[in-house]
């Protein structure tokens, strides 16, 4: 009996090593299967992530020349290198203040793969502060019972007494300084330090556009603004006399350019400086080749 079972039990042990075998196999199978999905599936993430970061090169790239004076414009629908793969910007819309610019990014490698973002762009510019300044030195402060509507800006550091009110953002590049323990300024919108702003090294370009769609005038020139129009008196150099209109309505363009010459005389009829004075209904730009000076009362009596 004890013979029968012993070669009953030597019967089943080869089907259980085959089956052993066969689970082993599978078991390796798959791992081999699941490494190489993995893998597949890494590789494919990984070059997901770099396509994106090829797109989001070109918008910081067109995003630097448009705060980078001088800059050269990236060319639109042409395959731009960069680094392991390529980016292609396009122009998607153009709206006055910004531009919405789309980027599609990919590998050399892997050009079926593509990433494509869209953003809306605009430019750093002077136009959109309330107040901007290069330096303010240590003669300005802002104090107690002053009120600042809109953004402010300084490329140097902000002087503080008192109580000052900003209800727009502030942005500064280097401090705010308190005059004392006492200082407790109301920052509506928050405060940021920031990179500096880049000025102009000319003022071409308004004087281009002043002479295009907006109002150019020649030598001292006084403004009175009254609302959405305004009142000028000007110096006209063929008349060689003084010239006064009055309710004007402003540029289409909104861009006012006084040019001429610099002078020690801030009066000479021949220099380019804009006396300005008034309220303000809308937006208006108001340049000048030499001095803006904000008077107390209508410059163009």
């Amino acid at each position: 009996m004890f013979n029968r079972l012993a070669r009953e039990e030597k019967g089943l042990a080869l089907p259980l090593v085959m089956i052993l075998i066969l689970v082993v196999s599978l078991l390796g199978i798959s791992a081999l299967f699941l490494v190489e999905s993995q893998t597949t599936m890494g590789s494919q993430y990984t070059g997901s992530v770099q396509t994106i970061h090829y797109a989001e090169a070109g918008i910081h790239k067109y995003l630097w020349y448009l705060n980078k004076e001088g800059a050269t414009q990236p060319l639109f629908d042409t395959d731009i290198p960069f680094e392991d793969g390529f980016f292609r910007l396009s122009l998607v819309a153009q709206e006055e203040g910004y531009q919405v610019i789309r980027s599609t990014g990919w590998r050399s490698d892997r050009e079926s793969t593509r990433r494509t973002i869209e953003a809306v762009l605009t430019k750093r510019t002077f136009c959109r502060q309330v107040y901007l300044s290069e330096n303010d030195g240590t003669n300005i402060w802002w104090v107690d019972g002053e009120k600042c509507y809109g953004p402010y800006h300084t490329n140097s550091s902000l002087r503080v007494k008192g109580r000052p009110v900003f209800y727009g953002k502030v942005t500064y590049v280097n401090s705010i300084v308190p005059y004392d323990y006492n200082t407790n300024p109301d920052f509506r919108e928050g405060t940021e330090q920031v990179t500096p702003l880049q000025f102009p090294s000319s003022n071409n370009q308004l004087k281009l556009l002043a002479g295009s769609a907006g109002h150019l005038y020649e030598g001292r020139t006084s403004i009175y603004l009254k609302g959405d129009k305004y009142d000028v008196h000007y110096y006209d150099s063929q008349a060689k006399s003084f010239i006064k209109e009055t309710e004007k309505e402003f540029p289409p363009n909104g861009v006012i350019y006084v040019n001429g010459g610099s002078s020690s005389q801030k009066f000479n009829s021949k220099s380019g400086n804009a006396f300005v004075s008034g309220t303000l209904q809308g937006r208006l730009t108001i340049a000048a080749a030499n001095n803006i000076y904000i008077t107390g009362r209508d410059p163009t009596e």
